[in-house]
């Protein structure tokens, strides 16, 4: 709810809202003469967009439920891999907030356009869900990695991280294995069949699966038919757009490959 991401970054007092048994300290608060970060910045609502764009011009905001208003003095360092200036020219994205966050701008390529960083995040990634998942899996054999090296990528930085997690989670040996990285079929850009050795696993882990390959195909589809709009591929859905993005994520997917393929054509 847009009150709960309110409160996260500006505070809230005691008897705000629903839930809100005592008084809590926000990000912006916490982060006084640092750097805050905001990720996915396009996400944001207008009403929390105006009370960005005040706390930037003017340095004030109030907590949620507040009559006080409170001082910040801070950096602000915000992401989104949305087109914002598509995003104001359809009304969602503020323009004045737009130029007040772009002081300094960085663009980073898609994954597909740095491939000598695949190897790199793959390592990465591999050694981190190695540990989190106390897996004995250290190396990434030349063929998978071949693969990956080969792949376009079109969920990005977030769908090799996803790849390399469920490899880690399934593979049986020290090396990811091609078929650990579940790409086959992906060449073409859409996700694979759902694998025949799916019916060896557990019921859950099976059940799990068939979902997540679901949720892959059918969001793929759907951004493809809308050009990558998330807002009309969430209304023709019949789901929240907060829900869709929340999809795209745990599926490794974003929008930028299929505004492009729009563009393109």
């Amino acid at each position: 709810p847009s009150e709960v991401l309110e409160s996260e970054l500006f505070g809230h007092v005691k008897g705000a809202f629903t839930g809100a048994w005592k008084e809590k300290k926000g990000l912006v608060e916490e982060a006084h003469e640092g750097t805050l970060f905001l990720d996915e910045i396009g996400d944001l609502s207008p009403h929390l967009q105006a009370k960005l764009l005040r706390l930037l011009q003017e340095g004030e905001y109030k907590p949620v439920g507040s009559v006080v208003t409170k001082k910040a003095d801070l950096r602000f360092v915000a992401a989104t891999n949305h087109d914002l200036k598509a995003d104001i020219r359809s009304k969602l994205f503020r323009e004045d907030l737009y130029y007040r966050l772009n002081v300094i701008h960085f663009e980073l390529p898609p994954l597909r356009e740095r491939r000598e960083d695949i190897e790199l995040l793959s390592r990465h990634f591999l050694a981190q869900y190695a540990a989190v998942n106390r897996k004995p899996v250290t190396e990434i054999s030349p063929e998978a990695l071949q693969m990956l090296l080969s792949y376009d990528f079109p969920g990005n930085v977030r769908e090799l991280e996803n790849i390399i997690e469920r490899g880690v989670i399934f593979s049986r040996t020290h090396a990811l294995t091609i078929a650990d990285l579940q790409l086959e079929g992906k060449a073409s850009g859409g996700p694979p069949p759902l694998e025949a050795a799916s019916s060896e696993l557990p019921f859950r882990e099976a059940k799990e699966r068939a979902i997540q390959h679901f949720h892959s195909r059918y969001i793929h589809r759907l951004l493809e038919q809308h050009g990558g709009n998330i807002s009309r591929a969430a209304e023709s859905a019949g789901i929240q757009r907060q829900y869709l993005h929340r999809l795209m994520k745990e599926a490794g997917i974003e929008s930028t490959e299929y505004k492009l393929k729009e563009i393109n054509s």
